[in-house]
């Protein structure tokens, strides 16, 4: 755990939501997973991640020998609705036209992944940022929250897994302001991390640099 000596009424740089807690109890806010007056470990059926964005994420589900699918939630994810209409199988068209059409584009790792109501949220870390900026002058690592509709997801519209890298392409929308770092669905050209891709948006950007979009 991150467990360190604090002094009362000190909340935990990672774990706690702000550096103000409640004067009668000495309570600090706690992140999604964290416990402790100061905010310092992890709750029952969470552990310690790498993220400083979630510090503890849920403990993973028995695994069924059978189906080798997670037991739990079923329907969230793991089961697709009956109809998923067509997903849009165009998304490896990466064209120029359509990298200077998009709000972001950006090289990621997923790093854990969690539940919000009718949403999926992923901790991703940014390698690559392109859509704006040549990668050099951008290419730092950063986490970031990623956004999918469940029944997206389901659908694998787009397909994401936790531990793989991907391209992200995509459009930002005023309604996606609500939710912190990025939203995709079946409209995101999302690609697995290939030396191509990354080529073709390195050109894309300089293409762009030259006044090209």
């Amino acid at each position: 755990m991150f467990c360190i000596s604090l002094s009362a009424c000190s909340c935990h740089p990672v774990g706690a939501l702000g550096k103000f807690c409640n004067q009668t109890t000495g309570q600090c806010p706690c992140k999604d997973g964290v416990t402790g007056l100061t905010c310092n470990r992890c709750a029952k059926g969470y552990q310690q991640s790498t993220s400083t964005i979630a510090p503890c994420i849920r403990v993973p589900k028995p695994v069924s020998n059978e189906s080798r699918r997670p037991v739990s939630r079923p329907e969230e994810v793991d089961k697709a609705p009956v109809d998923c209409g067509k997903c849009q199988k165009r998304v490896r068209k990466l064209t120029l036209r359509k990298f200077c059409r998009r709000d972001f584009a950006f090289l990621a790792q997923i790093l854990s992944r969690d539940f919000d109501d009718t949403w999926v949220k992923f901790t991703v870390s940014i390698e690559v940022t392109y859509r704006k900026g040549a990668p050099e002058r951008s290419a730092r690592k950063a986490e970031a929250l990623l956004w999918l509709p469940k029944a997206d997801l389901a659908c694998k519209c787009p397909k994401v897994r936790v531990g793989r890298k991907y391209l992200f392409v995509g459009k930002s929308r005023p309604e996606d302001k609500i939710r912190p770092g990025y939203v995709v669905d079946r409209s995101t050209t999302v690609l697995r991390s290939r030396d191509k891709w990354q080529r073709r948006l390195r050109q894309f950007v300089e293409r762009e640099m030259n006044g090209e979009c």
